[in-house]
Parts: C-alpha cells; sequence; structure tokens
C-alpha cells in the first residue's frame, strides 16, 4: 500500500478535550433536559470550534476531537453488524451484579453495517473542513477488538461468539468495507487507535494472558494477521496510520531485543503501515532504538510532548530523541506530537 509522506513537522493523536459547553450540554441530556437533536446541535458547534482551532494553528490533517464519543473504542465496535449494547442483565448469565452498561453482546457474525453513525459524523467533519484542509478519521484498531473479545471469554470465544471459526476474517471484513466507505465519503487518511500491541509489551499483562491459558506468541501473530487483512486491497491513495499506546500508561513498554515474543518488534516490521503514531518517554531515548525494526519507506511521528503541557521545561529531552530517532530514520521522515489525546 503506498502512502503520500508528511513533511510537516508537528501532528496530534486527533482527540481533544470537550469545552465547558459540549460538557454542559451533555450533562442535560443525560438528566433528560435536552433532547438528541440538541445534544448533537452542541457537539456541532464544538467541533465546528475546534476545526477552526486547528487550522489556525497549521495542523497537516484536522479531525473532530473524537468530542461525539462516550467510550473510546465500544462507541464505533456498536455501530458494527452484529453487536449490540447490553447489560449484564440482558446476557445469558444472570449474576447477583449492579447492572453495568457498554457490554458487547454478538446477536450475530460481525460486519459491515452501511448505516454506522461514524459515517454522518465523517460527512459533517469533512463539509466543515470544506477544503480548507486535509481530514483524518480515527477508529479503535480491528486489534483491540479482537483482543478484548479474547480476554473476556478466556481464549475461548465460542462462549460469546457465534462463529469463532470465522472471528478474524468477520473482524477484518467489516473494518475493510467500513474504510472504504469512509473513502467514498472523502476520507484520505485513517488512523488506527491500537492499544492491543502496547498492552502485549506489559510484563504483567502478558501473565494474565498465560495464567488465562492464552499463547502470547500466537496473538501477536494474528493481531498482526488481523490488522494486515483489516487494509488489504485498499485504494492507492488511502492513507492509513496506526497510532500505539499502550493503554492506561500510554508509552508502551518498548523493548529493543530482536526475539520471538518482541510483540512491537515484530509490529513495526510486519504490519503492511508506514506511517506510525509512536508515544516515547523523551528521558530515555534508548527507548527510540524499536525503530531499527521499521521497514525502509517508514514514516513515524514521535510522541514526546505531554498533551497538557505542551511547552515542557524537557524540551532538551525532546532535541535528544529526535536526534537518536535520525540514526534510523532520515529527517523528513520525522515528526512529533504530544505522547497521547486529551
Amino acid at each position: 500500500m503506498s502512502e503520500r509522506p508528511f513533511s510537516d513537522k508537528f501532528d496530534i493523536v486527533g482527540s481533544f478535550l470537550p469545552s465547558p459547553e459540549l460538557i454542559e450540554a451533555r450533562n442535560a441530556f443525560d438528566a433528560g433536559r435536552i433532547d438528541a437533536a440538541e445534544m448533537r446541535r452542541a457537539e456541532d458547534r464544538a467541533i465546528a470550534s475546534l476545526v477552526e482551532r486547528q487550522l489556525k494553528a497549521g495542523l497537516p490533517f484536522v479531525t473532530s476531537g473524537e468530542l461525539r464519543r462516550r467510550v473510546w473504542n465500544k462507541d464505533f465496535y456498536f455501530g458494527l453488524g452484529g453487536i449490540e449494547k447490553g447489560r449484564v442483565e440482558d446476557d445469558a448469565l444472570r449474576r447477583n451484579l449492579p447492572a453495568f452498561a457498554d457490554l458487547m453482546l454478538f446477536k450475530a457474525p460481525i460486519s459491515y453495517n452501511p448505516e454506522h453513525p461514524f459515517f454522518n459524523d465523517f460527512k459533517f467533519l469533512y463539509d466543515t473542513a470544506a477544503g480548507r484542509a486535509q481530514v483524518r478519521q480515527t477508529i479503535p484498531s480491528p486489534a483491540d477488538l479482537y483482543l478484548e473479545i479474547l480476554t473476556i471469554t478466556d481464549d475461548d470465544p465460542g462462549r460469546v461468539y457465534p462463529s469463532p471459526a470465522t472471528l478474524i476474517d468477520d473482524i477484518a471484513g467489516a473494518y475493510r468495507e467500513t474504510i472504504r466507505r469512509f473513502y467514498q465519503l472523502g476520507c484520505r487518511h485513517l488512523q488506527l487507535d491500537d492499544t492491543a500491541a502496547g498492552q502485549l509489551a506489559d510484563s504483567s499483562f502478558l501473565n494474565t494472558l498465560i495464567l488465562g491459558g492464552i499463547d502470547p506468541v500466537k496473538l501477536q501473530n494474528d493481531i498482526i494477521t488481523l490488522i494486515n487483512k483489516s487494509i488489504e486491497g485498499l485504494p492507492a491513495d488511502m492513507g492509513i496510520s496506526l497510532f500505539v499506546s499502550g493503554g492506561v500508561n500510554v508509552v508502551p513498554a518498548w523493548r529493543t531485543d530482536d526475539t520471538p515474543d518482541n510483540v512491537l518488534a515484530n509490529l513495526l516490521r510486519n504490519v503492511n503501515i508506514r506511517h506510525f503514531f509512536l508515544p516515547f518517554s523523551p528521558s530515555d531515548p534508548e527507548q527510540l532504538d524499536i525503530l531499527r525494526f521499521l521497514r525502509p519507506g517508514s514514516i513515524v511521528t514521535l510522541g514526546l510532548l505531554s498533551a497538557h503541557m505542551p511547552f515542557s521545561d524537557k524540551i532538551p529531552y525532546v532535541r535528544n530523541a529526535i536526534e537518536h530517532a535520525r540514526r534510523y530514520l532520515p529527517a523528513e521522515a520525522i515528526s512529533i506530537s504530544p505522547t497521547r489525546g486529551s
């Protein structure tokens, strides 16, 4: 898959904190004081204002800031075919527990949904940008959905999924067709937000998986296969990037050894993506030795700044980290961003 190089030196992960006005509207909606139509108008106003801020800052791409989302990943999952939002008491296993919302219930194989609500959200963003900048759509990585299904079932997806033998192909097919639809709507760059690989680099998480009977090496190979299947056959001018996060801790536990269980090295070496958003601790530039596993022609946005304190007193560390990265990448293939979104 070919991708345009990004010459701009500054970029963003894509999510922003909601404005006080949007928070007030959301609280009013939750309390029943405004209806869904008014809530959407409040979101529209917040996104339109954010687009103008991004344009003024001269960013290479504008995003919606993910301001419509309640849950960063499940809002997207619930728009796919075959997945419904449920509560504990809705499930087949009725237990003496409080009701928890936002549980995924699998009523049919996962599939493409032509009425996915993210499509209308993208249309609004695209029309608001009005050709003044390129528009980037962000969605959770297919690997995150797959990992969540495995972890809630102890590597036995047949407990919740109607067709476990086709799970990887089902997820990949749904993502592939969804990305194609974004392309038809005018999207030329889509970012996959991935915490699956970053979590697999955490030793405590790995121990949990192993105790649950999950083979971490097989799992890492499966998620690389899944990501590649999800983006295969896309138009040549559809740019795909991958934001690799460690999850709650954001910066993954980067390892630079060339071993079969180094999931991050294997991801950079084997996934069919050329643009990566990679967060690092600027005070530990040796982490950036992971860049030696990148394929030729890759470009990287280094997450080196705090999203909440961008003008850090650690700027010298940032400069050192960039110089370290230039051991593995030409200057034109490097840009910097905050380590995370909001």
